[in-house]
């Protein structure tokens, strides 16, 4: 608490506090978000939604410009996810009014494959676009082996001197052992 701002007594101690809500995610990964926002972007918003449809992260106020285009990034866990784009007017992001240009956006993984690619002239209010993160497989220090794709959704190849391998679900289930 500030008692004493600018050497004088504070004569308002009822703007002493600030509080400020945060996301707190431990060994998650970077979602990287390219959103191209069309003429009329104070009618864009969006969030991002886990699995029991809690708002994790969401956007700021966009203002009405010439097909901007939006870089931002949000931490998540593995797990899966709904990205929700709103479009207030109902029109989409078609871009009419605005030379043509529509809108759209790409959800990116750390390594740069692509979560969630969208655009569309349709008309909506709502689009709901639901992708998941896997954790990654890490390599140890001073082993000679390969794992890759890394990270996957299915199928895995592994090269070198391996011995045994387990492969556990996010959970920790063990789902494979040779």
């Amino acid at each position: 608490i500030v008692q004493m701002p600018n050497g004088v007594a504070d004569q308002n101690l009822t703007n002493d506090t600030l509080l400020s809500q945060f996301n707190l995610v431990v060994g998650g990964r970077y979602v990287k978000l390219d959103l191209l926002l069309d003429c009329w972007g104070s009618e864009t918003s969006w969030q991002v939604v886990n699995n029991q449809n809690t708002v994790i992260y969401s956007s700021p106020a966009y203002a009405d410009d010439n097909a901007v285009l939006i870089k931002d990034s949000f931490c998540l866990n593995a797990g899966c996810f709904t990205f929700k784009l709103f479009d207030k007017y109902g029109d989409g992001m078609s871009g009419q009014g605005c030379n043509g240009v529509g809108g759209g956006y790409m959800l990116k993984d750390p390594t740069g494959n692509v979560l969630v690619d969208f655009s569309s002239t349709q008309s909506f209010s709502v689009n709901d676009q639901s992708f998941c993160l896997v954790a990654g497989v890490s390599a140890a220090p001073q082993l000679n082996y390969k794992v890759f794709p890394n990270p996957t959704q299915s199928m895995i190849t592994i090269k070198g001197d391996v011995h045994a391998v387990e492969l556990k679900d996010l959970q920790g289930k063990l789902i494979y052992r040779q």
